[in-house]
C-alpha cells in the first residue's frame, strides 16, 4: 500500500474544527485480485471508524503536525483492511501462494465450517498466507527458499508448454462428463455471437488499453486512463457504428443493433476467457499424447508443491497454536 497524501486528514480536521462531532471516518481497503484485468475481482473491507476528535486541541495549536499524526492514523486502518506485504519478493511469494492455493484453502475452511462459499472471508485467508510466510522467513528460511524454487520450476514449465494452471488443477480434479458435454454446446452455440460482439466492439476495447499503455506512467495511473478513455471510447465508437447502420436499416433494426453492442460485447469478453481455458487445457491433453512425461512432471511437481504446503499450514497451525485461517 502506497503512502497517503494528508488532504484526508486536513479535510476532516478542518470539517471537525466547524462542527465538532458530527464527522465519522470509516477506513476501507480494496484488495485487488488482478489490478489490470477487466472484471477482477477486489475485495472491499470496511474497518472501525477512526476517531477525527482527539486530534482537535492539537489542531488547534499546531495543525501541521495534528494532521500528519491523523494521516497517520489513517494508513494504519486502511493497511489494517488490505492485504499488504512489506516486500516486494515477499509479495511475489505470497502471489504465487494464493494463485496455487487459495482456491483450495477456501474450499477446505466450507467444508470444515459448513459455511457457503460467498460466506468465506477471503481477506482473512489471504492474510493468514502472508502471517504464515512471515513466520517460516524467520523461524524456517530454507523451508521458504525451497518452496519458492519449486514454484518457479513449476511456473517456468507451464511457460515453456504454454499451459495454465487451472488447466493442469482440472485435470488432478476430473469433471464430470455432463459438464464437458454443456460447455462444448455452448462453445458451439455461443461462436456466432462471439464473432460478431469481437467484430463490433474490437475497437473500443483495445484503444483504452492501448492508450493506457502508451501513457500510464505509474502503475497505479494505469487503470484511471483506461477507465476514463473507455467510458469515452465505448459510447462514441457504439454511436458512429449506429449511425452507419442507420443508413440502410429501419428504425427498429438499428435500435436492435444498439442494443447488441454492449450485451454482444460482453458475451465476447467471457467466450474469450473460457476458449482461453479451453485452449490450455488442449494443449495440456495434447502434451499427453506427444509427451507424456511432460505432463506426468507438470501434475507431479503441481501435487508436490500441494503436499509441501500441506505440511507447512500443519506444522506452521501447530506451531503458532491459535493461529488459522
Amino acid at each position: 500500500m502506497q503512502r497517503i497524501r494528508t488532504g484526508a486528514a486536513r479535510i476532516a480536521l478542518d470539517f471537525e474544527d466547524k462542527h465538532p462531532g458530527r464527522l465519522t471516518m470509516i477506513p476501507v481497503g480494496l484488495t485487488f485480485e488482478a489490478r489490470h484485468a477487466f472484471r477482477g475481482h477486489v475485495l472491499a473491507s470496511f474497518g472501525e471508524h477512526v476517531p477525527v476528535s482527539p486530534y482537535l486541541e492539537a489542531y488547534r495549536r499546531d495543525p501541521v503536525k495534528a494532521v500528519d499524526a491523523l494521516t497517520d492514523a489513517l494508513q494504519w486502518a486502511m493497511e489494517a483492511e488490505v492485504v499488504n506485504v512489506e516486500r516486494v519478493d515477499d509479495a511475489r511469494l505470497v502471489s504465487a501462494v494464493e494463485a496455487l492455493y487459495r482456491d483450495d484453502l477456501a474450499r477446505e475452511v466450507r467444508e470444515s465450517r459448513g459455511i457457503a462459499p460467498h460466506e468465506v472471508d477471503l481477506i482473512r485467508l489471504s492474510r493468514g498466507i502472508v502471517d504464515a510466510v512471515d513466520w517460516f522467513k524467520a523461524n524456517d528460511p530454507g523451508r521458504v527458499e525451497s518452496l519458492w524454487q519449486q514454484i518457479q520450476s513449476y511456473r517456468a514449465l507451464l511457460a515453456e508448454y504454454r499451459v495454465r494452471d487451472d488447466a493442469v488443477r482440472g485435470w488432478l480434479t476430473r469433471r464430470p462428463r455432463r459438464e464437458h458435454l454443456t460447455r462444448g454446446w455452448a462453445a458451439l452455440v455461443g461462436f456466432p455471437i462471439f464473432v460478431y460482439g469481437a467484430v463490433v466492439n474490437a475497437l473500443p476495447y483495445y484503444l483504452p488499453r492501448w492508450l493506457a499503455r502508451r501513457f500510464a506512467h505509474h502503475e497505479t495511473d494505469y487503470m484511471t486512463i483506461r477507465l476514463l478513455s473507455g467510458i469515452v471510447a465505448f459510447p462514441l465508437f457504439w454511436g458512429l457504428e449506429t449511425w452507419v447502420v442507420s443508413w440502410w436499416a429501419t428504425l427498429r433494426a438499428t435500435a436492435a443493433f444498439a442494443v447488441s453492442l454492449p450485451v454482444s460485447g460482453l458475451i465476447a469478453y467471457r467466450y474469450l476467457v473460457g476458449a482461453k481455458h479451453f485452449r490450455s487445457s488442449l494443449r495440456l491433453a495434447r502434451l499427453g499424447i506427444l509427451h507424456g512425461p511432460v505432463r506426468s512432471r507438470l501434475i507431479a511437481e503441481r501435487s508436490a508443491i500441494i503436499d509441501e504446503r500441506e505440511r507447512a499450514k500443519r506444522d506452521y497451525l501447530t506451531a503458532t497454536k491459535g493461529s488459522s485461517f
